[in-house]
């Protein structure tokens, strides 16, 4: 009797597994813009995660990674005021570290919505300069907190 159960909860597990796999689902709403949804075992990168943005990168597991909202904000703005408008979206909403607008960089299209322009990190040099990523070729650099960039809010899960 003990093993007819054992062997019976082995195969409904077997079945739940395989169903979950099978249960991953795609769509292409734009084109070359394929969106996936997520499973009982995490996100999946570029799809919609916990708070409306795109899944820019993702652990080992699925369930952590960072979040970019799908839209820059509406105006260029200094880096104070950047710090600021991000804060705006909610708790744990910021500009991107330096490393993490790279990766948003590169993955762009996934992402969407990026214009050619320059884009602000957190990421300070000192008191007056902060690092920024370009979006027209990928370059990153240093530039003044007083001159007006494009901004993009971003958020851990």
């Amino acid at each position: 009797m003990k093993r007819l159960i054992i062997i019976m909860l082995t195969v409904l597990v077997v079945k739940l597994i395989v169903g979950i796999e099978a249960n991953a689902q795609f769509s292409v709403n734009e084109p070359g813009k394929v969106e996936a949804s997520s499973s009982e075992n995490g996100f999946i990168q570029g799809e919609r995660g916990f708070y409306k943005g795109v899944v820019v990168t993702l652990d080992a597991s699925g369930k952590h990674g960072l979040e970019s909202q799908t839209h820059d904000e509406p105006d260029s703005m200094t880096w104070d005021a950047a710090v600021t408008a991000v804060q705006k979206h909610g708790p744990g909403w910021r500009l991107p570290t330096i490393a993490e607008l790279g990766l948003m960089y590169e993955h762009r299209k996934l992402i969407g919505g990026f214009s050619a322009e320059d884009y602000w990190s957190s990421t300070e040099r000192d008191v007056n300069s902060a690092w920024i990523q370009g979006f027209r070729v990928g370059d990153q650099d240093r530039y003044v907190k007083h001159s007006k960039l494009k901004v993009r809010a971003v958020r851990s899960f």
